[in-house]
């Protein structure tokens, strides 16, 4: 019978194809879903994601890998809604930007898996309701302000999934009526950042995806599956 893994990255592939991405790596299937979900339709936008992607830490990439490749078939997945509205929202913000977006999208899945969400039984995917962050990521100043406002936030389990629940104290953060201790965030920071250092030092800056060139296109292997027929 027909595999519907196998058919939906191939059509995953196929929409990377358009934009003149060659998929030849699991990163590039993150690409090409990060394109599908903010609807990029220019390879130049898409160069732009990638951009963003390759300025992240081997961290932050392999969690958003889980995030976007883990299909629910053969391993549990988060299914987040609102996330073309959040990560549309952060790309059109100058002060957040799509790279500080997926930087937050990795700090609340780890919250998520601390909270065992995942855990849930009966289902192979558990969906889990953004809207609220989606929302504010549109005007928010900047991610640490996003950050102290899930700090505050509640995480809710019902039977259907998980709800991001934003509570008064995140609105307080948000107006500017709570100043929170800051000194999570700021340890945070100093470990993104000492971490990207050290990446740096030991083999240099990662370099660039090479997305656009004329190599032959390979079979591009994820998981337990191909997309090639």
């Amino acid at each position: 019978g027909v595999d519907p893994n196998k058919v939906y990255w191939s059509y995953i592939a196929s929409r990377a194809e358009a934009l003149e991405l060659h998929v030849q790596t699991p990163s590039h299937l993150v690409l090409a879903r990060l394109a599908c979900l903010t609807r990029t339709v220019e390879p130049a936008a898409l160069r732009a994601i990638a951009s963003d992607w390759d300025h992240l830490t081997d961290s932050e990439r392999d969690a958003l890998s889980e995030i976007f490749l883990s299909d629910g078939h053969y391993d549990k997945a988060f299914i987040f809604q609102y996330l073309p509205l959040f990560l549309t929202n952060a790309m059109a913000n100058q002060g957040l930007g799509l790279r500080r977006g997926l930087q937050f999208l990795v700090e609340l899945f780890a919250k998520l898996m601390n909270h065992r969400c995942l855990n849930q039984d009966g289902s192979s995917t558990v969906t889990v309701d953004i809207s609220s962050l989606a929302t504010m990521a549109k005007d928010i100043d900047d991610l640490r302000l996003l950050r102290q406002c899930m700090d505050f936030s509640r995480i809710v389990k019902h039977t259907t999934g998980v709800t991001v629940l934003l509570t008064a104290e995140s609105y307080q953060i948000l107006s500017g009526q709570l100043v929170a201790e800051d000194r999570k965030v700021d340890l945070l920071e100093s470990l993104t950042a000492q971490q990207r250092r050290l990446e740096d030092a030991l083999i240099g800056r990662a370099r660039p995806l090479t997305l656009w060139d004329d190599s032959p296109r390979v079979a591009c292997h994820i998981r337990r599956f191909s997309l090639d027929s």
